[in-house]
């Protein structure tokens, strides 16, 4: 099953790997047409941009659960 950005946003602050702030910044410096519709396409970016790794995009996606 997908996850929503906003649930994968989520999973990233209760995490603990990015802050809520870091999350807007990068949802905003967006331009609407270029916003991911999609957990994994949001997942996707923040790895390109460096605030995650490939690692904890995964684990955050799998709903793991496990500490980061």
């Amino acid at each position: 099953m997908a996850i929503s950005v906003e649930q994968f946003g989520k999973a990233a602050v209760t995490a603990g790997v990015l802050t809520a702030d870091e999350l807007k910044s990068a949802w905003t410096q967006l331009s609407a047409a270029d916003r991911p519709k999609d957990g994994e396409a949001f997942a996707a970016l923040l790895v390109r941009e460096g605030k995650l790794t490939e690692f904890q995009s995964q684990e955050l996606l799998s709903n793991s659960g496990a500490p980061l």
